[in-house]
């Protein structure tokens, strides 16, 4: 009984970090695509002359 508790905090352990490890990868996916996406909302047009 002691055994199966042990595995069983063990795989909780496990599943917390591959999640967190998502959620990490996700959001670092997230802040590349939208730093390389950015637009500027308006024009800006420089008069050289």
């Amino acid at each position: 009984v002691l055994f199966s508790i042990v595995f069983i905090i063990i795989g909780a352990i496990i599943i917390s970090i591959g999640f967190y490890a998502v959620i990490w990868g996700k959001a670092k996916e997230d802040e590349r695509t939208t730093s390389s996406s950015k637009v500027p909302l308006l024009k800006v047009e420089e008069n050289v002359e």
